[in-house]
């Protein structure tokens, strides 16, 4: 790959997915030699770049490592050895050195060495890298790992895997798939699902009825003599789940996938992989038609499968299902978390664009993340930078409530919500989310005073005095805000809750309520 293409390609091309031995074989010579492979592969991309940088820099002759990608880089020192190791440069270290100032201030010098290295790289690589002088002064270690990323696709400088790596690999990957195989027949043996001829329970009689058999619940039980006639609602029950399998038929078809990976897919004993995509193609079928419930079974089975070494791009999916499935059932805190962890490496595309994903991240971040938060992961992201201008309203949404300007950010909070009423995953919570984001200004408007008039503060919204007043009541009486109302001067007293006390009333209130299902439980017995 060539270096200028590298110093220009986009932030969202993910180049972290692309750190694994599979696409890289030659990154064995950077294992252990107690590791195995499977070790390897579920290793974090980030642990593979600060192993490659050691490898690089014990290569050049140095003594220096690395163990993280913060505090190791603020001073350039190895950024200049690396860059001085991959472009054969000898005097690059001594300029980065050369730049340091015995009266100056530590990070004015840290500042200026980085400088001289995002000119070289500027220099060489023609383009300007993903990266700031703020960056690597500050320790971001997104923004090194990306960078580090960056470089690595593009002068890996390690030898090719040798012939008994190529085959060791092989090895171990199939000695995986025998062990999986073996811990799936003792399985099916546990369920009585395999008797004394070695074939499934049920099994298709031929593989394309294999292929066809995609629904849990699409075996036929053959029928017992002591059943009782079906009811009209038990034969209402099963048409409805035959109309689901067929749709899902249809659906699987229509994917189009390659004929080996769906039979491998399919297979009544696939890998962990196989068996860790299958619950991610229930999950696709479930978004689609809004079952919760299927959704919260697969992601239980595929969280189950996690520990069984699942490689990290995978991983990275389950992290974006998550998110997803949280936001549908109005967890919003825990689709924040989700979708910020996987900001920089999304690749979910099947499930909704690049842009779309970026939007509900704004959303679930302002919805529940506090300001430090927002300010490192959200308003300074490169990832949303990006595309924030190309997603209407979005940047006004955002801007508005973080520099307080209240009145804009109503304007803005009714195009979201309005975008919000189309969307199929959040239609159901508009009405919620406004009611929370209206919360969330007020609150950050009354904090810092003591007291505030409603005409000021109704001026500052561009709302009239009663419907502000209104509000204000009915968030006041449900705990929402923590503020008395003075209608004989107009003005709203805002109060900082003692925590104490308040975790003291929620502990009395619950066992109030535990002592009324007590006694309610013993008058029935």
């Amino acid at each position: 790959m060539d270096q200028a293409i590298v110093a220009s390609t986009p932030l969202r091309s993910n180049p972290l997915s692309h750190l694994n031995i599979t696409e890289h074989p030659e990154l064995a010579h950077i294992m252990t030699s107690t590791e195995s492979f499977a070790q390897f592969r579920a290793l974090h991309p980030e642990e593979i770049i600060i192993r490659w940088v050691n490898y690089q820099i014990a290569q050049s002759g140095s003594s220096r490592t690395i163990t993280n990608l913060t505090t190791d880089l603020r001073d350039s020192t190895i950024y200049a050895e690396l860059l001085s190791h991959l472009t054969s440069t000898s005097n690059l270290l001594d300029k980065v050195l050369g730049s340091f100032s015995p009266s100056g201030y530590w990070r004015s010098n840290f500042e200026r060495r980085a400088g001289a290295i995002l000119d070289f790289v500027k220099e060489k690589l023609e383009g300007t890298p993903p990266i700031l002088v703020k960056d690597i002064v500050g320790g971001a270690p997104r923004k090194n790992a990306l960078f580090l990323a960056h470089l690595m696709l593009a002068r890996p400088t390690l030898p090719p895997a040798t012939p008994e790596q190529l085959a060791a690999m092989q090895r171990a990957r199939e000695e995986e798939e025998r062990e999986r195989a073996r811990l799936e027949m003792e399985r099916l043996k546990a369920e009585g699902k395999l008797p004394a001829s070695g074939a499934p329970v049920g099994a298709p009689a031929s593989a394309a009825e294999a292929k066809l058999q995609l629904w849990e619940g699409d075996d036929e039980e053959a029928p017992k003599k002591d059943d009782k006639p079906p009811t009209p609602e038990e034969e209402a029950r099963k048409a409805e789940e035959k109309r689901k399998i067929e749709e899902y038929k249809q659906w699987v078809r229509s994917l189009g996938l390659d004929e080996a990976y769906m039979t491998a897919l399919l297979s009544k004993s696939p890998s962990i992989a196989m068996q860790f995509d299958r619950e991610l193609a229930f999950m696709q079928l479930a978004f689609k038609y809004s079952d919760t419930d299927a959704l919260r079974r697969s992601l239980e089975k595929a969280e189950s499968l996690l520990e069984l070494n699942i490689d990290w791009e995978r991983r990275n999916k389950l992290k974006v299902y998550t998110a997803t499935y949280a936001m549908m059932v109005r967890d919003f805190p825990r689709a924040s978390k989700n979708f910020l962890e996987c900001l920089a490496t999304f690749t979910s595309t099947e499930l909704f664009s690049f842009e779309q994903f970026i939007f509900y991240t704004v959303a679930m971040a302002l919805f529940s993340e506090p300001r430090q938060v927002i300010t490192e992961k959200v308003i300074n992201a490169p990832e949303i930078l990006s595309v924030l201008h190309a997603i209407p309203h979005l940047h006004s949404f955002m801007h508005s409530l973080y520099h307080c300007r209240y009145r804009d950010f109503f304007v803005a909070l009714g195009d979201i919500t309005a975008r919000m009423q189309g969307d199929k995953y959040l239609a159901q919570h508009v009405s919620y989310y406004g009611k929370e984001m209206r919360v969330i200004a007020y609150r950050q408007y009354i904090q810092p005073y003591r007291s505030v008039t409603f005409d000021a503060m109704a001026a500052q919204f561009g709302v009239d005095h009663q419907f502000l007043e209104n509000e204000l009541e009915r968030f006041i009486y449900a705990g929402k805000l923590s503020a008395k109302i003075d209608k004989k001067n107009c003005i709203v007293e805002a109060y900082r809750a003692d925590s104490k006390n308040l975790l003291l009333q929620n502990l009395m209130r619950q066992g109030d309520g535990l002592m009324n299902r007590i006694q309610k439980l013993a008058s029935t017995l």
